[in-house]
């Protein structure tokens, strides 16, 4: 069966009334099936979400290392 999904620009500043087709296969997978690709999903989703927090920790820590040095560009 073929859907079409009209979906709105993402960016504010395209023309409005743009859309876009976008066809969806439907596959029959037991419930079984489902239940673990769930699980899957939400697997990796958590560690993805870990190494997100982990990146921005890093960027915080290497932000608070940086320091103003008033010497760069002289040459006395």
């Amino acid at each position: 069966m073929d859907f079409i999904l009209f979906i709105l620009p993402a960016r504010t500043n395209d023309t409005a009334g743009q859309y876009f087709d976008i066809k969806i296969d439907y596959v029959d997978i037991t419930e079984e099936e489902f239940n673990n690709r769930m699980a899957n999903y939400k697997q990796t989703l958590s560690e993805q979400f870990k190494e997100s927090h982990r990146l921005e920790e890093e960027i915080m820590k290497q932000l608070d290392a940086l320091q103003f040095n008033a010497n760069v560009g002289n040459n006395e």
